[in-house]
């Protein structure tokens, strides 16, 4: 496996643990162990000879960064109680989810251009680098540049096996994460609002 499935699957399965054990108990030690326990079966228990986080990279590939920074501020937020970004990490979301809407259906050939062969183009990660500067610059979107940053890292050093940059930026599971939260956000604040 490479380094970006390795520690992509190991927060994500983390935030897993912790999604599970949040519905039945407040204590942190119990999150944190179960938190811990679900990775470590995932990738130590073989199942006809595979663990079953190879299962599990074999229908969904390698997390990009969005689902890994999500699943990671989930996961400090429900374990420890850390949540630095805050409307940092929605402004996030909805830009994986706008990205998402935009570039998935235009692979499967929904639109006149396939947008998503533009992530093998050199000059894609030019355009991405400005927009992390601009993305910088607003201080509620910051997180937005941390994000395509770490995309271009990624891609550069070859952590993951994808020749194609928009794999590291965003995957299907991210946009899903993503618009459920959102969702919720949004019908929280409607209910609220009455």
């Amino acid at each position: 496996m490479t380094v970006q499935a390795i520690l992509g699957w190991t927060m994500v399965l983390a935030a897993f643990g912790t999604f599970c054990s949040s519905g039945f108990t407040d204590r942190r030690w119990v999150r944190l162990a179960t938190a811990a326990a679900v990775p470590a079966v995932a990738f130590g228990l073989p199942i006809d000879g595979m663990p079953p986080v190879g299962f599990l990279r074999a229908v969904l590939a390698e997390p990009s960064v969005a689902l890994i920074l999500i699943s990671a501020f989930y996961f400090a937020r429900c374990t420890i109680g850390w949540q630095p970004a805050g409307k940092q990490l929605d402004v996030m979301r909805a830009c994986v989810v706008a990205l998402g809407a935009v570039v998935f259906p235009s692979a499967l050939g929904v639109s006149f251009t396939d947008l998503y062969a533009l992530g093998y183009s050199p000059h894609t990660g030019l355009m991405l680098l400005f927009a992390a500067v601009l993305a910088y610059l607003l201080p509620s979107s910051r997180l937005v540049a941390f994000w395509i940053v770490g995309a271009l890292f990624a891609h550069g050093y070859g952590f993951g096996e994808s020749n194609n940059l928009l794999d590291y930026l965003i995957d299907p599971v991210a946009v899903f994460c993503a618009l459920i939260h959102l969702t919720r956000s949004a019908s929280r604040k409607v209910r609220n609002a009455n």
